[in-house]
């Protein structure tokens, strides 16, 4: 299986050390991006360093390296950064395919998690895994429970009925 990961300078010194070393030797290709966000134009950059060892104890664990910049409007400084590694062989034509694939699984988590804690499910950080296991199983039963209601959502008539009925009530009380 391949991967896409995202990875922090934080957590991978050794990586964003062999980054600082490619950007040095310019050893990166980089491409501009201008998009539309809202009614706001964003300008961005992305890169792609190839072949960098993931970690100092597994030099021979070799991922290819992309980063995202968005830049503020105004003053042209780094306004976001963002960064993923990858076995896939990346091309310098699809480096934008790659780097909207890590943004999209990064949303895809938190939205997730941000339903599971916001939405009934009462999922919170407090679900410590304890020593009789009994906590993993009732987050477990929550991720099924979560997983059965996703797919109503998607596939049920009448699931998908009732959710625009209780949508439609609630934007008549208000």
């Amino acid at each position: 299986m391949h991967f896409l990961l995202g990875a922090k300078p934080g957590d991978h010194t050794h990586l964003f050390d062999q980054v600082v070393e490619a950007l040095d030797r310019s050893e990166v290709e980089t491409v501009h991006v201008t998009s539309v966000s809202g009614r706001r134009l964003v300008k961005g950059e992305t890169q792609l360093i190839k072949n960098l060892s993931l970690n100092k104890s597994n030099e021979d664990v070799r991922v290819n390296f992309l980063q995202h910049y968005e830049f503020d409007e105004k003053s042209g400084e780094v306004s976001k950064r963002f960064s993923w590694v990858s076995d896939m062989e990346i091309t310098q034509a699809d480096m934008l395919l790659y780097q909207r694939g890590g943004r999209s699984r990064w949303r895809i988590e938190n939205e997730t998690f941000n339903t599971l804690k916001n939405q009934g499910y009462e999922y919170d950080h407090n679900f410590g895994h304890g020593k009789k296991n009994l906590s993993t199983v009732l987050m477990l039963l929550m991720f099924l429970a979560f997983l059965v209601d996703q797919i109503q959502q998607a596939y049920c008539p009448l699931f998908q009925a009732l959710l625009c009925l209780l949508y439609t009530s609630d934007a008549a009380d208000e």
